[in-house]
């Protein structure tokens, strides 16, 4: 048994996955295990992280099936009382995790869900936007009964709709301080999202929401709204206006209201130039 589990995915990160591993380790707080999923890599992922000697790693490889299966099988292997998921090109600083522990320690509260922002924000609202990718400590045993989906089909918006599930049972936490844990790739550009797989991808997220009766009205707008205005970004940024402007209505439609977002202004944005 230990305290933490980290879970990294990772896909032919070969050249980022040292520096992930090695920011854990080099963490105040060593009561962790760190559980390295490789989901079917090409490159020799395997071999650099072998080469890490340290018995609090465990490596385990799989077929190729995509990140919610990859966190999935780091879940079920879990030993720890809470589990933390950490992207293979991302790294923590060295008080990440003793800060998440005192926070369990001496927050009023059952500490079962929870996140520490790597950006401030006025309001933390997870149910309007996903502020926090999937950098989040989640109970063991709470996490077990909500996985990933596994449909090879959702790429985007996965971890929202796992977040979503668990703040419907368990509220999420926000800490108060903010850590810089995130590291933008360029395989993280907006640009290499294909926007008719979006669509594809949202409407099954959406039927996954609205087959679970405690998600509100609410909640299935504020995600249509995020994914279908980001389809029409995307479908601008290609210059394929027609979808562009079906997917801007779209998202209009279903929310008015966000019409002076932020990206409610960089989709006027995209029709004006």
């Amino acid at each position: 048994m230990c305290f933490f589990s980290i879970i990294i995915p990772t896909y032919d990160r070969a050249s980022f996955i040292t520096k992930t591993i090695n920011s854990v380790l080099s963490s105040e707080f060593t009561d962790f295990e760190i559980i390295v999923v490789d989901d079917g890599s090409t490159d020799n992922t395997s071999e650099i992280v072998s080469a890490i000697q340290d018995n609090r790693i465990k490596y385990i490889y799989q077929e190729n099936k995509e990140r919610g299966a990859a966190r999935n099988n780091g879940i079920f292997n879990a030993m720890g009382e809470y589990v933390f998921f950490l992207d293979s090109d991302d790294s923590l600083v060295p008080n990440y995790l003793s800060y998440a522990k005192s926070l369990i320690d001496n927050v009023n509260c059952n500490l079962d869900f929870f996140h520490i922002p790597f950006k401030r924000k006025k309001k933390y609202n997870i149910e309007r936007q996903n502020f926090c990718g999937c950098q989040v400590f989640v109970k063991t045993n709470l996490v077990k009964q909500f996985p990933f989906i596994e449909d090879r089909r959702i790429t985007i918006g996965e971890d929202w709709l796992f977040i979503l599930k668990i703040n419907a049972r368990c509220k999420l936490y926000v800490a108060d301080q903010v850590f810089d844990t995130y590291n933008v790739q360029e395989t993280s550009s907006m640009k290499n999202i294909n926007a008719d797989k979006l669509i594809v991808n949202t409407n099954l997220i959406l039927k996954e929401l609205s087959s679970d009766e405690l998600f509100t009205r609410n909640i299935i707008k504020n995600v249509s709204f995020e994914l279908f205005s980001l389809a029409s970004l995307l479908f601008f940024m290609n210059s394929k206006y027609t979808k562009g402007w079906k997917y801007l209505i779209k998202s209009f439609y279903i929310a008015p209201t966000y019409f002076f977002s932020k990206r409610g202004l960089a989709l006027l944005k995209r029709t004006i130039l």
